[in-house]
């Protein structure tokens, strides 16, 4: 229910300083130098690990952050809910203690019992 009221109450009514003030603040936290060594060396590394290579990551998500206009978030707000919307269902099974379900199999596979 209330995944039906977010794009009237809170993406239609979006102003575009609002929009300009979220975004600066996503710049700014991008921007901030790492406070620690080992903050630069999981970035890189993880660049490393994943074979892309794309060392100058933060400069292109602020890029990609300062061309974001509304109808981008509406846009995508009607794609991702409207549109495509998917359903995501999770179960609790505890470990000890009465349950109604079984534990899942830990060999991954996603689609048991589907």
């Amino acid at each position: 229910a209330f995944l039906d009221t977010v794009g009237d109450k809170l993406v239609a009514p979006l102003t575009t300083l609002q929009i300009e003030l979220y975004v600066k603040g996503l710049v700014d936290s991008r921007l901030e130098p790492d406070k620690r060594l080992a903050v630069e060396v999981t970035r890189n590394w993880g660049e490393i690990a994943s074979g892309r290579f794309q060392y100058d990551r933060l400069q292109a998500e602020v890029g990609a952050l300062l061309s974001i206009k509304k109808e981008d978030i509406v846009e995508f707000w009607d794609r991702l809910y409207v549109k495509e919307r998917r359903m995501l269902i999770s179960e609790i099974v505890p470990s000890i203690g009465p349950s109604k379900s079984k534990a899942p199999s830990l060999g991954g596979d996603y689609q048991h019992g589907l």
